[in-house]
């Protein structure tokens, strides 16, 4: 087998969009920050997860999986319409976030936008009920942290007998963060928390 030319190489690599490999199974999501205009000032709009879908009751912004030939702007801005139930020109984005990996394998690409003309509406599929919170409220309230171990834990069908050590090779562990901001009795916590607090720097 004739090996690839330095030159072949170099182009190669050169050409590569380099990206995050958190895990095999990793799976892309979007999720949108949207902004309303209050009273008082800029507002976060969150939603309240429905009863028949995954994590039913928790707090989450607009977001869901990005289909296949869409880009994440598209997949944000998409579910933020489906789930708030907007038309095309009701919701602009303003940008994007972080993009922030979870130990179950999902890379979550985050973005902020503003909302036109909203008056409350939501698909009741996915959403139980929206709130709001004061964006100067989030920003003086800082979140609650607490520190989740994170281990490697081989299954039994493991070839330790490949491995240094076998069964005892010296697995690494880490932290997983996890962020509780709690406003009116109500607990915004986990990825939500975290894409929160990373965008309130650049809000």
């Amino acid at each position: 087998m004739q090996q690839p030319k330095e030159e072949t190489l170099r182009r190669r690599l050169a050409e590569h969009t380099p990206r995050t490999v958190w895990l095999e199974r990793e799976r892309s999501m979007a999720v949108l920050l949207p902004l309303a205009e209050g009273p008082e000032g800029w507002q976060v709009l969150f939603e309240v997860r429905a009863a028949g879908i995954s994590q039913p009751g928790e707090v989450c912004f607009p977001g869901g999986r990005i289909e296949p030939g869409e880009t994440p702007e598209e997949a944000a801005l998409r579910e933020c319409r489906e789930e708030l139930c907007l038309g095309p020109k009701q919701v602009e984005l303003l940008g994007a976030g972080d993009r922030i990996a979870t130990p179950g394998g999902v890379l979550v690409h985050s973005f902020a936008g503003v909302l036109r003309g909203y008056e409350g509406g939501f698909s009741q599929s996915e959403v139980a009920q929206v709130f709001t919170v004061p964006l100067a409220w989030l920003k003086s309230h800082p979140p609650l942290v607490q520190d989740v171990p994170v281990a490697t834990v081989p299954g039994a069908d493991f070839p330790f007998d490949k491995i240094p050590g076998g069964a005892a090779y010296p697995w690494r562990g880490g932290t997983y963060r996890v962020l509780f901001y709690e406003y009116e009795g109500r607990v915004i916590w986990g990825i939500t928390a975290k894409v929160l607090h990373r965008m309130l720097p650049l809000l």
